[in-house]
Order: C-alpha cells, then structure tokens, then sequence
C-alpha cells in the first residue's frame, strides 16, 4: 500500500464485502491526509507505483481507476481502441468553464470535427515558422531572469514556465495582436487555474457542480475575462 496521502493501489476487479468494508474504513481515515495532498498537486496523490509498473489499479471512495503505463498499452488505447475513450469527468469540470467543447474537453465526431480544424495550425511548416517567436520567449525569460534578481534566487518554474508560454502563444496563436492586454489576460489564467484542483477534488468526492470552493469567485471572474478578451482578439485578427 503507498503513504497516507496517496490514492490506495489495489487489485482489478471488485473485492470480497469484507475487504471492501476494510479498505473503505481505511480510505475514510485518509480522506483528510489525500485531499491536502491532492489540493496541493494531483500528481503528488498518484502512487509510486506508477513509475515502475505497466499497469496500476487504484481505489479513492470507491471509485477504481486504472493507470496504463506501458508505452504498447498506451498506443492501444490511443490508436486502436480511441473510439472507446471518453474525457474524464474530472476534467471536464476542471477545464470545460473556460474551454468550452473545444479540442481538449471534446468527444467522438465533435472532437475529429474540432482537430480538423486545428491541423492547418500544426503543420511541419506552419510550427517552424514559430521557431523565432519560441526563441523570443526563451531569451526574454534568460534576461529577466539574469536581470531581475541576485544569482541564486528561487523561482517558481511552473509559474516561468507558463508566462514564457503564454508569451509564445500570444506572439504565434494572436500575432502579437496590440489589443490584447498581457498582463491581465495571464492573471486571469493564473487565478482560473488556481482554482482547478478544487474543482478536481470535488468531482472526485461526487460533490455537485453548484458546491461553493476557494477561488470560485474569482475563477468565475477570470472565465469572463477570458472569454470577452477572447471575442476581442477573434474580432481584431
């Protein structure tokens, strides 16, 4: 069994009624441990196990889920057997409010009609052309970095990450589009995505849609902003 504050690695399958009132006692005590660990980083929450094995069944509140791991089985499930998958609820709710049905929360015909449509962005040709803009980022966040603060500072790399990102995305997705205000499109997203672990979490708990959470508010805020800004931009290109 992993550490308290992981989800609980088990066999496939359903267990005896004794098992299953054993392992849900245990789950109830490391409910509280799991949900911090989850808030945290989902990823924390997932087991060891995962790094080593092909395939890792696992039980949260009842719920089973499976981790395929091996590269062959992945292929399967992502080539052969694709028809078969759908998104997870969990992120769904995660990502739907500002995504919308878009290639990354859709299904079945709507998601091939959605990826038709995105091709053309992702041509051979079309993505070296970004390669200058990439560039850009990269040496913008190197400058700020040299320039900003004493050798040796600390810096949150998923927050650098994610603004040279969004530098590359405004430079190609946008064309460097003069109306769209940088600053306050990113804190948008930063304040969205802050919140999306609670939106995981309760979905994982079975918790409805409407149960209030830390950052709600402001995530609800930042999906205006985010999709108004959106219409603006669509409309100036």
């Amino acid at each position: 069994m992993p550490a308290v504050g992981t989800f609980r690695v088990c066999e496939p399958g359903r267990p005896p009624l004794a098992e299953a009132v054993i392992e849900g006692v245990a789950e109830a005590v490391a409910l509280p441990s799991v949900l911090v660990t989850m808030l945290g980083s989902l990823i924390e929450a997932w087991p060891r196990q995962i790094y080593t094995q092909p395939l890792v069944t696992t039980r949260f509140l009842g719920q089973r889920t499976t981790y395929v791991c091996d590269p062959g089985h992945i292929r399967s499930l992502m080539v052969d057997q694709a028809e078969a998958l759908e998104r997870e609820p969990f992120m769904l709710r995660a990502l739907a409010p500002a995504l919308g049905s878009g290639v990354l929360t859709a299904d079945g015909a709507h998601w091939r009609r959605q990826r038709r449509t995105a091709v053309p962005m992702f041509r051979p040709d079309r993505v070296r052309s970004f390669v200058p803009a990439m560039a850009r980022a990269a040496a913008a966040t190197r400058a700020r970095w040299r320039d900003a603060d004493p050798a040796g500072t600390e810096r949150d790399i998923l927050r650098e990450m994610m603004r040279t990102t969004f530098d590359v995305i405004v430079a190609t997705m946008v064309s460097g589009d003069p109306h769209l205000a940088v600053e306050p499109f990113g804190a948008a997203m930063d304040a969205y995505l802050g919140q999306t672990s609670w939106k995981i979490a309760l979905e994982m708990l079975r918790a409805p849609a409407w149960v209030p959470h830390p950052g709600a508010r402001a995530g609800a805020e930042a999906v205006r902003y985010l999709r108004a800004t959106r219409r603006r931009t669509c409309r100036s290109v």
